[in-house]
């Protein structure tokens, strides 16, 4: 029986769009609350949010009574590690067998695609999937149980692009054109707000 966990990153500072984007506003939510909300909707399982940078305004702006609130103090130490403490909070605090990582500007991901994105990998017989678009890939990207330990010791700002790289007879790739869609700049941002 699979028991999916969705681990939304959220940590970092928003150094190149000079604010905290998770709180901007978008369409009468917050850009990160419109993440959230699509992964709760989306009905795989318990939503897990780990913050860092802007914890206490993040915070004030999400739905926290719906998700399991992680706090990194150490997510200067990049990406990697804010996965790792994410993982770890899901493996003490649930019977998750496999998680599927979303970021938290990934602001065109419809709670849809991705029940798609997860319905494609458990058709298949892989053990790690990820998102493919026309700039590339990564996240969402799921890891099944057996991949968690290494999750646990990830460091850095590659986050788990090292693990998906040395494992490629394991990965699934699946096309998901929202997945290219995210937030640095303010440009992204106006571009994002104009009608």
């Amino acid at each position: 029986m699979r028991e999916t966990a969705i681990l939304i990153l959220a940590a970092g500072e928003s150094r190149r769009m000079g604010r905290p984007k998770q709180t901007l506003p978008v369409g009468g939510q917050t850009l990160l609350s419109a993440v959230i909300h699509e992964c709760l909707n989306s009905k795989i399982g318990q939503v897990f949010l780990v913050t860092g940078a802007h914890e206490r305004q993040v915070r004030e702006t999400i739905p926290s009574e719906l998700v399991k609130l992680i706090h990194h103090p150490g997510w200067k130490e990049g990406m990697g590690s804010s996965l790792a403490k994410g993982v770890e909070a899901i493996v003490q605090h649930s019977p998750a067998t496999e998680i599927l990582l979303v970021l938290g500007d990934q602001y065109k991901l419809t709670a849809g695609s991705i029940q798609n994105f997860i319905d494609a990998f458990h058709r298949s017989e892989k053990s790690i999937g990820i998102s493919v678009f026309e700039e590339g890939s990564g996240p969402p990207a799921i890891f099944m149980e057996r991949w968690f330990p290494e999750l646990l010791n990830l460091t850095g700002d590659e986050g788990a692009k090292p693990l998906v790289q040395a494992n490629r007879q394991e990965v699934l790739r699946i096309t998901l054109p929202e997945a290219a869609a995210d937030m640095d700049t303010p440009e992204d941002y106006r571009r994002l707000s104009q009608p």
